[in-house]
């Protein structure tokens, strides 16, 4: 007894401190530095002007979201540590990683109990590369979701393990708490209450399983009761027009009949990115590399120590039959569907890998630790083997993505920065106009329209006026008021005023008089129009303030951090390089980037959908001649094709076909510059469609 007990406490020390390491290696080359990107600026501004949301009601703030009326939850926990920056926000982001792992090598160790196993599972949870946006902030409330989903598992599968009856009922009631703060936090938690049964079940088979069951009324009384109480608030609040999540909740027939029609993604998509897929991208990834690099003899130390403990003879297990590793797959499986499930109400989300396989991860996580677990029984160092390949994979997909997110937020830094410092006070009557001759901010991901009002209240700490953003070329209205085929709206220039988005909802007009007008060059450089009234400058306070925020001031060191040290001789750009962690196209004149049908290596590409659309590249040319390459996905028609004209930095491109979908042409290296270079591409917008061709990729390359 002494000795079991000894081996209890040491495992749950042992286990969390283990998970902390895993989740630290993740974060080590990056820190805590992650900004907002989408909403997470508008749920700041928010917080700022109600106080904490710590739960929705009809009478609150965003009451469209009370479906989950916890999902505010962690924001206003990280806002009341700290109102001015991102940083606590990225903590939580990481204790809710931390805690999905513990709580998950927790279900493995009742289930399976081998310490290194269970450990290891806790790890390929946390590292599992099926979900691309697990490291956003944005994602901080589904996180949370899942933690506390599988944390509720836990405890109502301990419970269960335990003879007093107070830790029982500590335990149950514990469990059901959990699972409806999670289903509170995402009602996508909803889906997975049979996540218990279905691990009693592989457990101890159908047999035993029903016989145990049925001595566990108390277990079931408290589980009961959570489901109940959540069902019934889905019930009360989904009937309301005016929730986020209406059109699903409120024509349950046609969602149910859509996941049926949908039904066979479950396989194509859902099974294939989780269980296949995403360890393929991964190990692309490792072979591709990244910055992080340096950091990967620090990941492959503690890995080849737990292969190494792996490889050392546990404790025997009473579940070494082949039944049971065969019952634990199938309810693996069966998890994933649970987990995939929702999304597949929702057109569209069978694209996307952000969100959308967090849930189903648990069950990608079980099945990938019990294969190694088979595999260990006989063949110890096969299992081993396999272990280190998958963590290491699972590290390396966690860097890619964590780099993929540094280097958005770093762009936006840079013109946020740049906007603080050229405006860095606007009196109330002042109005905000910004050029962007990036096209960035026509970007979701880079503050797109409305977006960046948001922005700016929390940086500048209070309600700012109207503030329009137009890109060059063909001066477009940057918002989510979009025109026939989701085309832009106009900026127009007049002698008092600028006129914004004219014929679209939302459209406004922002006189010339106390109107500040800012520039964003094709380098990331902003500086105001000639033309601007007189503005004070920035007070220590207010500068102290924007450098919590950004983690940069001035601009120019925002800038300098997110540009390349080293510029490259070549220049090769195909919207994704991974499976939905798109990079924000540098240039305007396009559509959002899209994907083929799932196959083994997604295509993505974007439309281009106004008659100018322009990509700017960094470059520093070599002196010798360049090819220039690109490949097309869609054509509208054959004219349009043969009529499009390119341009590099003015000069007229003359290329040749080389097949129906791709062409090339020669460049002389002096057309090249040192620094943002500009390919133009003038085309004939297909008026039945809005749009001309679809380019799969781009590439400016030396001739040797």
């Amino acid at each position: 007894m002494i000795k079991y007990f000894d081996k209890i406490t040491s495992f749950h020390i042992l286990m969390p401190l283990i998970m902390l390491l895993g989740v630290t290696l993740v974060f080590l080359p990056f820190g805590f530095n992650l900004i907002g990107f989408i909403e997470e600026w508008g749920v700041f501004d928010v917080l700022k002007d109600h106080g904490p949301l710590y739960f929705l009601t009809k009478n609150t703030p965003i009451a469209t979201h009370r479906m989950r009326p916890l999902a505010f939850l962690p924001f206003s926990i990280g806002h009341q540590l700290d109102p001015n920056s991102f940083f606590y926000w990225n903590i939580l982001q990481f204790l809710f990683i931390w805690l999905k792992g513990v709580a998950v090598g927790a279900i493995l160790w009742w289930l399976y109990p081998q310490r290194w196993i269970a450990i290891l599972g806790g790890l390929l949870f946390i590292l599992y590369p099926a979900d691309t946006q697990q490291l956003s902030l944005r994602i901080l409330s589904i996180n949370s979701s899942v933690a506390a989903l599988v944390g509720a598992i836990a405890c109502v599968l301990w419970a269960a393990r335990f003879k007093d009856l107070w830790v029982r009922i500590v335990l149950a009631c514990s469990a059901g708490v959990l699972f409806l703060c999670a289903c509170f936090m995402y009602e996508a938690a909803f889906l997975l209450a049979p996540m218990p049964l279905l691990l009693w079940w592989a457990k101890y088979g159908m047999r035993d399983g029903w016989r145990f069951l049925k001595s566990q009324k108390l277990i079931i009384f408290f589980w009961l009761a959570a489901l109940l109480i959540e069902a019934g608030y889905l019930f009360w609040v989904g009937g309301d027009p005016d929730i986020y999540q209406k059109d699903v909740s409120n024509n349950l027939g046609n969602t149910l009949k859509l996941i049926f029609n949908q039904a066979p993604l479950l396989v194509t998509v859902g099974f294939y990115r989780t269980f296949l897929h995403s360890w393929y991208d991964a190990a692309r990834m490792l072979l591709t590399g990244g910055d992080w690099i340096v950091f990967l003899p620090i990941a492959v130390v503690p890995i080849l120590l737990l292969v190494l403990c792996l490889c050392v003879k546990d404790s025997s297990s009473d579940k070494n039959e082949s039944w049971f590793f065969i019952r634990w797959l199938v309810a693996s499986a069966f998890i994933i569907i649970l987990g995939y499930l929702p999304f597949l109400s929702f057109p569209g989300y069978y694209m996307t890998t952000q969100r959308t396989y967090l849930f189903a991860g648990i069950g990608g996580a079980l099945i990938c630790t019990g294969l190694i677990a088979a595999f260990r029984m006989r063949f110890r160092w096969v299992g081993a083997g396999m272990a280190s390949g998958l963590l290491l994979l699972g590290v390396t997909a966690q860097w890619t993505q964590f780099t993929h997110y540094n280097a958005i937020a770093g762009k936006m830094k840079t013109i946020l920065s740049g906007i603080l410092e050229s405006a860095p006070r606007l009196d109330p009557k002042q109005n905000l106009l910004i050029i962007d001759r990036t096209g960035s901010l026509g970007h979701t991901m880079m503050l797109r329209g409305e977006l960046l009002k948001g922005a700016l209240n929390c940086l500048y700490g209070k309600s700012t006026p109207q503030v329009a953003i137009c890109l060059e070329p063909g001066l477009l209205w940057s918002s989510f008021n979009l025109g026939k085929f989701n085309h832009m709206g106009r900026c127009e220039e007049q002698q008092d005023a600028w006129q914004i988005g004219q014929g679209l909802p939302g459209a406004f007009t922002l006189p010339k008089k106390q109107l500040v007008t800012l520039i964003i060059e094709k380098d990331g450089q902003v500086h105001p129009h000639t033309t601007n009234p007189a503005i004070p400058p920035a007070t220590s306070s207010e500068q102290a303030r924007w450098i919590k925020f950004l983690g940069c001031w001035p601009a120019k060191a925002c800038r300098v951090k997110s540009q390349p040290t080293i510029l490259p001789d070549h220049f090769t750009f195909n919207f994704s390089q991974w499976w939905d962690l798109e990079e924000p196209i540098p240039g305007a004149g396009w559509g959002a980037s899209q994907w083929g049908l799932p196959a083994w290596q997604p295509r993505s590409f974007a439309w281009i959908i106004e008659p100018k659309s322009t990509l700017l590249f960094y470059l520093n040319p070599r002196p010798e001649p360049y090819l220039m390459e690109l490949g097309l996905a869609h054509i509208i028609s054959e004219q349009t094709k043969q009529d499009m004209k390119i341009f590099l930095n003015d000069h007229a491109i003359k290329y040749n076909w080389l097949d129906e979908m791709h062409t090339q042409a020669k460049i002389d290296p002096a057309w090249l510059i040192e620094g943002v270079n500009e390919l133009l591409f003038l085309t004939d917008i297909d008026p039945s469609q809005g749009v001309s061709l679809g380019i799969e990729y781009v590439k400016v390359l030396p001739c040797h």
